[in-house]
């Protein structure tokens, strides 16, 4: 059943994702890229201080809710502390706007319609932020069925409606309100789903309840919008939106294979908690390295296809003028697959009731990132020359970073539920090699890449040469195969959806 679940969260984000490219498509071709790196700055821009927004609670509403403790109280306590929240968020956003311009040294947004569009996203921060109420209460009871819908249903509201919007104008405050649709959809659906679910008020036993589990973590996860939007906005103080939108059409396209990789954290989280409060612990060791496993044999060319056919690829799916997207996103490959690898080991943390490891983990990680940022990004501060690269500097810093971040996960994971090198990874690695190598020669000697059904005939090439470089090192076999073919059995996930969806479990 969690490889169904995961399986699940795995194909509703390539379906979103599928769209929101789809929509990033028109996006590109249609809106100018000072606008699309506006947007990507407001969305930095909050992101950034929302650093006030989680602070490790969510994580612990998962563990409660999946401890079995009383759902009611486990809902109105966890409702209570995100509005608290999301109202210190919404001060400390709009305090930083009139500090940016008023206070010293009294400067203004670079283009008129900055302001604008961070207030329009604002509106979209907090109505998705309410949604994720909902949406990690399904996820702590392990209804991944209802969770996905919220997700999925948005994702396609918010795309179809921004195909509309830029494909009859480009005005910017157009643009930046499909989020809020998305926002609006994505709490629309999750109550819909909600069904009849009793929620009481906050008690100070399960409010100190939750403030022990998220104490420890509220440097992890407070400082988290530190290391994801720090770069953007790097960027655009030190370049200009242009050079944000360059990155983020990267980042985009990096997107797909993470959040695939976190679709891992969503199932095993509360499933580890379960099996470590009811001493399961050999089975949480059993099932780290199938999932490192799979994830790897899945991701592992995934990321290494992006990284040959980098620079075609963002030229097809986006546009001509994206073409320098392409090197970066070959690096953020590098950083995707240290990020996958790492997300196994990551749920130990929470599962084992050890958040202050995560603490650990960003004491070291949170100001190495900013080090890393400060010294590939701009080309020198407070007259002092730096590197000066710009949005590749970005990605070459996420890169650096992130490996320091996955050897210090094993570490630390080591400590709770000691796992060594699994060898299939390596395989994995080496098969991957193998198809990039092939097909960097095949596009660079026989056969350009300048349609998508031209990606699509070397995906089809690189799979065929990945798989069997995996099966001549007996990386993959029948029982392979045939646990593939069970999980994603359609009938049985059906009836997986069915039950789930219509309250029959």
């Amino acid at each position: 059943m969690y490889a169904r679940k995961t399986i699940l969260i795995m194909g509703s984000t390539i379906l979103t994702n599928f769209i929101g490219y789809l929509s990033w498509y028109f996006i590109t071709n249609n809106i100018p890229q000072s606008f699309v790196g506006s947007v990507g700055f407001a969305l930095s821009f909050l992101g950034f201080f929302g650093i006030v927004v989680d602070l490790g609670f969510t994580s612990a509403h998962i563990k409660r809710i999946s401890e079995g403790k009383d759902e009611a109280k486990c809902i109105g306590t966890y409702t209570f502390i995100k509005v608290f929240l999301l109202t210190m968020f919404v001060l400390l956003a709009l305090s930083s706007i009139w500090g940016y311009k008023n206070v010293y040294p009294r400067r203004d947004f670079a283009n008129s319609y900055d302001e604008t569009v961070i207030h329009i996203m604002l509106v979209w921060a907090i109505l998705s932020n309410l949604a994720s109420i909902l949406v990690n209460t399904y996820l702590g009871k392990q209804q991944v069925a209802k969770a996905q819908a919220v997700i999925v249903g948005a994702a396609v509201v918010q795309s179809l409606t921004t195909i509309f919007i830029v494909t009859r104008t480009n005005d910017i405050n157009m643009f930046a309100s499909t989020w809020v649709v998305g926002g609006a959809a994505s709490l629309g659906f999750g109550i819909l789903l909600l069904g009849k679910v009793r929620i009481s008020l906050p008690s100070r036993e399960y409010l100190l309840s939750y403030l022990k589990y998220a104490l420890p973590m509220m440097l992890v996860i407070g400082a988290a919008p530190l290391v994801l939007f720090l770069d953007k906005m790097m960027i655009k103080l030190f370049n200009t939106n242009v050079d944000v939108s360059i990155y983020w059409n990267a980042q985009k396209f990096a997107a797909l294979p993470e959040a695939i990789a976190n679709s891992v954290i969503s199932v095993l989280f509360p499933a580890f908690s379960m099996m470590v409060s009811t001493g399961m612990v050999g089975r949480v060791k059993e099932i780290t390295r199938t999932a490192e496993r799979y994830l790897s044999m899945f991701m592992v060319p995934a990321a290494f296809f992006l990284i040959a056919v980098a620079t075609p690829f963002v030229v097809i799916f986006s546009d001509v003028s994206y073409e320098s997207s392409g090197l970066i996103l070959a690096i953020l490959m590098g950083w995707v697959i240290l990020k996958t690898l790492s997300k196994p080991y990551q749920v130990h943390f929470g599962g084992f009731n050890r958040p202050v490891y995560a603490m650990y983990l960003s004491l070291v990680f949170i100001p190495l990132n900013v080090l890393l940022n400060l010294i590939f990004i701009p080309p020198s501060l407070f007259g002092i020359p730096l590197l000066g690269l710009g949005a590749v500097g970005a990605a070459l810093a996420s890169f650096t970073g992130a490996i320091v971040y996955y050897l210090m996960i094993r570490f630390l994971s080591y400590r709770l539920v000691p796992i060594g090198i699994n060898v299939s990874v390596i395989k994995h690695i080496i098969a991957g090699i193998i198809m990039a190598g092939s097909l960097y020669l095949l596009q660079h000697q026989l056969y350009s890449i300048d349609r998508f059904y031209d990606v699509i005939s070397f995906a089809i090439i690189g799979s065929a040469i990945y798989l069997t470089a995996i099966w001549l090192m007996g990386e993959f076999r029948r029982k392979d195969m045939e646990f593939i073919l069970d999980t994603m059995n359609v009938g049985k996930m059906f009836g997986y959806l069915k039950d789930e969806l219509l309250g029959r479990k």
